[in-house]
């Protein structure tokens, strides 16, 4: 079943989501749906295999995509999402794969987030989802840890907590904030007003 599950989603047009991160093969949406499938190989120089298990950084700038230390995939930096927003005319992309002490994380000038829902997880104080409205505004929510997390009624194991963010800002410093202080800067309520022409209320 897993094999022939999607490798990524286009939202309306404007938003990527994908599990690992983009791939250097990747030219326009339609090639995702051209991989073969059932997958069965995670052959490192696959599309597939960037798509499920890349790793976004801020330290690979002079080359968009580098090879992964261990591992599968490609650690991407923020040429790399810019680049892949100017060929997919996308404004935002979503991912997920790492351990993110907050749940979220914002960089790329805004134009990447990063997202991870288990909190309790080994480097995850708080997990988070994020919700894509009608109007492409993000909503993030939060997940907190209450008690056993693996309790067995889950709604006594988690709270959430919902706030709406800025995915594009006019202050740099706040996309790119390090994760330290990302978990205590998740109040702030913004919008994507730059990207579709609408404020978040």
């Amino acid at each position: 079943m897993f094999s022939f599950m999607p490798l990524a989603v286009n939202v309306g047009g404007k938003i990527l989501c994908v599990h690992g991160g983009p791939s250097p093969l990747l030219e326009e949406i339609e090639d995702i749906e051209q991989i073969p499938r059932p997958l069965t190989e995670y052959d490192n120089k696959r599309m597939s295999s960037h798509l499920l298990f890349s790793e976004a950084t801020p330290d690979v700038e002079k080359n968009a995509f580098e090879t992964k230390k261990y591992g599968r995939g490609l650690t991407f930096g923020p040429t790399a999402v810019e680049d892949t927003c100017k060929k997919l005319n996308i404004s935002l992309i979503i991912r997920s794969h790492n351990s993110i002490p907050g749940g979220y994380f914002m960089q790329s000038e805004g134009k990447l987030l990063s997202i991870f829902s288990a909190p309790g997880d080994p480097g995850c104080v708080k997990g988070a989802c994020a919700v894509v409205e009608n109007d492409f505004s993000v909503k993030i929510v939060r997940l907190a840890v209450h008690g056993q997390l693996r309790a067995p009624t889950v709604g006594d194991s988690l709270q959430t907590v919902e706030k709406k963010v800025e995915i594009y800002i006019d202050d740099p410093s706040m996309a790119e904030t390090t994760l330290e202080k990302n978990t205590s800067t998740i109040e702030k309520v913004v919008s994507l007003e730059k990207t579709v022409g609408k404020t978040v209320e």
